[in-house]
């Protein structure tokens, strides 16, 4: 505050050209602070995300097993049908 009062001359012009700054760099640290809130709030939602993701991919590998068990065993026992000299009807 000393050096501004001897660029200024009247020291009011001096703490207001003070009061001007500090209100600047308190504006960026809550704006920067808020951009910080919002990029944790970012991670958590990715998060919560990518666990919503990863359960729906266990189901569907679930069903695609599923599947893919059925299709095996109709076709072993349609092989042991057409196979087998026993007439079906």
């Amino acid at each position: 505050m000393v050096s501004s009062r001897r660029v200024w001359t009247n020291a009011s012009k001096a703490e207001l050209i003070y009061l001007i700054c500090v209100c600047f760099f308190a504006e960026i640290e809550m704006s920067l602070m808020e951009i910080h809130r919002e990029r944790l709030s970012l991670a958590s939602s990715m998060r919560d995300l990518d666990g919503a993701v990863s359960r729906l991919d266990n189901i569907l590998m679930g069903m695609v097993f599923l599947i893919c068990v059925l299709i095996l065993t109709a076709m072993v026992v349609s092989t042991l049908i057409f196979s087998s000299s026993i007439p079906i009807f």
